[in-house]
């Protein structure tokens, strides 16, 4: 009796590790050789890419709220998926529109952003990178407002798209795949460039509560078990 509940709470272990879930945040890196104007800010924006499992990927770029408040924002976001085989489905999930791929549910503030087709997705300096820039997607705030619908301090855009989740992030590690965006409102009018890049804190585990609840019981009922067989 003892060996088959052992092996129930096993199974469960296993089932419960593979419904978690994983998250890798990036940071972004001032292009090499173009404008210097917004060098300084590079470390306040982040991007988060999260597994929400059956092929489903979120992108979510954020950019901090500083003391004092800047009036910069991110009133586009480029993809440049330049592998042969993209590792990016061209039918985001739950979308109707070829690279849609907006969830506005997923966002943080005032923010509201829509598929540019037709683009030539160029991000702006990115012929300063090697390999040059070759972008495939554009994302342009929707500023019936002026900028009112970008991404400001303090606020996030969210992307849902189809692919590989450990594929994604070997691409974007490796340089397969890179998220880049022109940072406008800088002082004097002036904008700059800014590129996915590092890893800064390396891939971060995002566990569900309730499987690690599952992991500590099932752990502590083969020790008891374990016990009782000794006595």
């Amino acid at each position: 009796m003892y060996t088959k509940f052992i092996a129930g709470i096993a199974t469960a272990v296993v089932l419960s590790a593979g419904a978690a879930s994983a998250a890798t945040t990036y940071s972004f890196e001032n292009i090499s050789g173009g404008d210097t104007y917004g060098d300084a800010y590079a470390s306040f924006f982040s991007m988060t890419v999260s597994d929400l499992g059956s092929n489903s990927v979120l992108f979510q770029i954020s950019s901090e709220a500083t003391t004092p408040a800047q009036s910069y924002f991110i009133g586009s976001v480029y993809i440049d998926d330049y592998d042969a085989s993209p590792y990016l489905s061209n039918k985001p999930a739950g979308s109707s529109d070829t690279y849609s791929g907006l969830t506005s549910d997923l966002t943080q503030g005032n923010v509201s952003y829509s598929y540019k087709s037709g683009g030539n997705a160029n991000l702006p300096q990115g012929n300063n990178l090697s390999p040059v820039w070759d972008g495939e997607l554009q994302y342009d705030a929707d500023n019936g407002a002026g900028n009112a619908k970008a991404v400001q301090q303090g606020e996030t855009v969210g992307f849902i798209f189809t692919g590989n989740y450990d594929d994604i992030i070997e691409a974007l590690d490796d340089g397969y795949l890179r998220i880049g965006f022109p940072l406008q409102g800088l002082a004097g009018g002036l904008s700059d460039s800014f590129i996915s890049g590092d890893q800064p804190g390396g891939p971060t585990p995002v566990p569900l509560p309730a499987g690690g609840l599952l992991l500590l019981t099932g752990l502590g009922g083969i020790a008891l078990m374990r016990r009782r067989a000794k006595a």
